[in-house]
């Protein structure tokens, strides 16, 4: 759905991305269905609530920053949470919303080739991570789970989230390229999003989940999982116990 082009973000809009730069990973400005004609605004009109479809990863912080967003503004925010492809088919039948905070790359690109955004906003990207339950006592680190492909790719289920294409898909393939593994032969699945990939991960369904760190961070911390490497230049200071793949001599990070 394209708007027309004289479509403009309000300053309330604007002001709550703004606010949420400092965590979401990357941002659609959605068309938003005007409900009322077009015309002078109302003197003492009250400002419309923004609709904010977010991904369930980062449900928490997103809603303590609307919620400070609405008390600073008194603007309503509405908030839908679910996993990325879900929102994306929830986006294309309503055809309404003025953000989508998405968990990686991949679903952006979903977006935009469905005609769903307007305008792409960068803000901060999310290194993806590996994990693996924590009751898997075959693969204990990364050199378990490269040996393993190697003797056989189609051993081990991984998802890579809602996508493929996606920055957790790209690292995984470089991954397994830098292994010597032929990644065409890897098995890899998608859900709905990360957050489904880390419910099936928890539930034994798949061995490997690569997706973006909000996803499974939590679960690490619970003693749940076990990341097995992050793909970021440097150690992440919420994820300091877990080594990236570069410290295990892959020299492979996203940006």
């Amino acid at each position: 759905m394209r708007p027309p082009q004289a479509a403009k973000i309000s300053p309330a809009f604007a002001m709550f991305l703004a606010s949420i730069a400092a965590i979401v990973v990357l941002a659609a400005i959605l068309t938003k269905k005007p409900s009322t004609p077009a015309g002078p605004p109302a003197a003492a009109k009250v400002a419309e609530p923004l609709l904010v479809f977010c991904a369930a990863g980062l449900k928490p912080p997103v809603e303590n920053i609307a919620r400070e967003f609405e008390q600073a503004e008194g603007v309503k925010i509405q908030l839908q949470f679910g996993g990325s492809q879900t929102l994306l088919a929830n986006l294309e039948v309503s055809q309404r919303g003025d953000l989508f905070i998405a968990a990686d790359d991949g679903s952006v690109a979903d977006a935009r080739k469905h005609e769903l955004v307007r305008e792409v906003v960068p803000l901060v990207r999310q290194h993806p991570v590996i994990a693996v339950r924590a009751g898997n006592t075959a693969l204990k680190s990364l050199p378990d789970m490269i040996e393993r492909l190697n003797k056989d790719p189609l051993s081990l289920t991984t998802s890579l989230g809602s996508s493929r294409g996606g920055s957790p898909h790209l690292m995984f393939a470089l991954l397994a390229k830098a292994a010597g593994i032929d990644a065409r032969r890897l098995k890899v699945v998608t859900f709905s999003g990360g957050a489904e990939s880390a419910t099936q991960l928890l539930g034994g369904h798949i061995d490997l989940s690569a997706v973006s760190i909000d996803n499974l961070a939590p679960h690490h911390k619970s003693g749940a999982m076990r990341i097995l490497g992050v793909s970021s230049a440097q150690r992440l200071a919420v994820l300091s116990d877990v080594p990236t793949l570069r410290e295990q001599g892959y020299d492979i990070q996203t940006l």
